[in-house]
């Protein structure tokens, strides 16, 4: 499993469409988002295949991107989120 970051431009509206698109897209093994205009997705395809599914289901897209995590990388994001990126896995749930 891999991590991806998928940065797209327009806002809350096209992150909604892409929710339910993400949901539909086999190269996507899940996702999660905490920022307007970004997603995180684990998925053992390429970069381009997940990019190309969404692409044939959304041709109107826009620009984006879609990166592997790499070696170097620094940010301010949730646990959750780091958790994600890193460990190639959602995170566990809270202890109650």
């Amino acid at each position: 499993m891999k991590s991806y970051i998928f940065v797209f431009s327009g806002g809350v509206t096209e992150r909604d469409k892409l929710v339910e698109i993400l949901n539909k897209t086999p190269e996507v093994h899940t996702w999660r988002y905490d920022m307007e205009s970004c997603f995180y997705i684990l998925s053992n395809s390429t970069a381009k295949q997940i990019a190309d599914s969404i692409k044939r289901q959304h041709p109107s897209i826009g620009r984006h991107v879609i990166t592997k995590l790499g070696d170097e990388y620094w940010g301010e994001l949730t646990g959750d989120s780091w958790h994600m990126l890193e460990k190639c896995e959602t995170p566990p749930p809270p202890n109650k």
